[in-house]
């Protein structure tokens, strides 16, 4: 799993603990089926875990109202999974999130 491997990711070695982290575990591709999904898994709740806590310390709403951010953790290809953790992550009323949730019906 990349976190972020680009050059343009602004702020990008403030991740280094946390990529340390998931260096640490397992290599999910080595893994047989049941251990690959339990580690898939727990890799996505780590990342939406530290989303919530980031958001309950006001993080996504310090240039904007908070209701203009759409905060995501998502899987490649699109899956149902991308619009569940959204919807934990963020006021379905809010403008930002009918936004995305219009996009990711397309």
């Amino acid at each position: 799993m990349v976190l972020c491997h680009s050059p343009c990711c602004y702020g990008d070695e403030n991740f280094d603990g946390i990529k340390q982290g998931f260096a640490e575990r397992p290599s999910i591709a080595e893994l047989e089926a049941d251990e690959w999904n339990c580690e898939f898994e727990l890799r996505l709740k780590a990342m939406e875990l530290a989303m919530e806590m980031l958001d309950d310390e006001g993080i996504f709403a310090l240039n904007q109202p908070r209701e203009s951010v759409c905060i995501l953790v998502e899987v490649m290809p699109p899956d149902k999974i991308n619009t569940e953790i959204a919807l934990r992550l963020n006021h379905k009323e809010s403008p930002a999130m009918q936004a995305w949730l219009a996009e990711a019906a397309e």
